[in-house]
């Protein structure tokens, strides 16, 4: 978006599937599906380091397809490392 500036905003979105060793949330299952959203800024380092900071909401949950399925919704701030190879 906005070339190679050394500040720049970004979107995210991401869902995938999720495995826990326990039930997740309490008094779910272990098989779930996550929804991830943000919003955030990125910071350039040296390359190939960048730093994030995000805020967003994530949902979790079966989606109905087991009988016991409370959900998970959260929202929060994330500072993030990335480094490339």
């Amino acid at each position: 978006l906005l070339g190679d500036a050394t500040l720049t905003p970004f979107i995210a979105y991401t869902s995938g599937l999720h495995y826990a060793s326990t039930e997740f949330p309490q008094g779910g299952t272990q098989f779930t599906f996550r929804l991830i959203c943000a919003i955030g800024i990125e910071y350039k380092l040296t390359p190939p380091h960048r730093a994030r900071l995000s805020v967003g909401h994530l949902h979790q949950s079966n989606n109905n397809l087991l009988p016991v399925n409370p959900g998970y919704d959260g929202d929060g701030i994330a500072l993030s490392y990335l480094w490339a190879w």
